[in-house]
């Protein structure tokens, strides 16, 4: 997912820069995992110093990788990724990636953290409107704006591939919302309009990601139909029809954690 975000931003932005142009930073404790993949970018390999640590307030070890494009007659650093240590248990994956216009906007705004941004402000109010708990809050707006920053480089929902990956992100955020704010689609449904337009996506792409929400829904619906009829087991019913842990009454517990701000 990293290398076609990549590639879909040089191909967008910098259309005159190849590959080979394009430079990956990462510390060299992440040698095996860039070691055993194929990239078209030139990677440079530095010592593991303070500066590729990023501190979250969760646990494991996290580490910024560094992207940068040759411009002029220098380089520019295009975007940050953080390679989160991932744990489901208390549900770190939804920190994901910084991307240059945040950056641009902590500088700007002289803030510490993105939360702090007048942008992420005034989402949050939208958001506000239907759950008080930051945890809620720090999901809903962290997926939807995820959602719709890849969809906008042109990785759309779909079955296959990489594709896959931003349909099983909606899919998360519809069960998110039905399982711990309210099961009323419409809602979460504006809260995507509503963000989409003050950070002025195409209504394309908002209707494209309002109907893969509903079509989560359908597809659920008909799921829960499906193993009351058929009295599937728990393990049929998750490999075959993608219940979610919630279905069967397994709730995220952390409610005081990383996600209060």
């Amino acid at each position: 997912m990293i290398k076609q975000l990549i590639e879909v931003s040089r191909e967008k932005l910098f259309p005159q820069i190849a590959a080979s142009e394009v430079e990956i930073t990462y510390p060299d404790i992440l040698h095996d995992y860039f070691a055993q993949r194929k990239f078209e970018f030139k990677l440079n390999e530095v010592e593991t110093t303070d500066r590729y640590l990023c501190k979250l307030d969760i646990p494991g070890k996290h580490y910024y990788i560094k992207v940068r494009m040759k411009f002029k007659t220098g380089a520019i650093n295009v975007v940050d990724f953080v390679l989160v240590d991932y744990d489901s248990s208390d549900f770190s994956s939804q920190l994901d990636s910084i991307w240059v216009e945040n950056l641009i906007d902590l500088l700007t705004e002289n803030k510490r953290f993105i939360f702090d941004e007048a942008k992420y402000q005034a989402e949050k109010a939208v958001v506000a409107k239907y759950t008080n708990e930051p945890r809620d809050q720090h999901v809903i707006i962290n997926d939807v704006r995820t959602v719709l920053k890849v969809m906008s480089l042109g990785i759309l929902p779909a079955a296959k591939g990489i594709n896959s990956e931003v349909k099983r992100k909606i899919r998360h955020l519809y069960f998110y919302y039905v399982y711990y704010v309210n099961n009323d689609v419409d809602e979460l449904v504006s809260v995507v309009e509503q963000i989409g337009k003050a950070e002025k996506y195409s209504a394309d792409i908002l209707a494209i990601f309002t109907e893969n929400l509903r079509e989560t829904q359908k597809n659920y619906w008909a799921a829960v139909k499906t193993v009351k009829k058929k009295n599937l087991t728990r393990e049929v019913a998750q490999s075959s029809l993608g219940l979610p842990d919630e279905y069967y009454g397994d709730f995220l517990q952390n409610w005081h954690s990383e996600y209060d701000f």
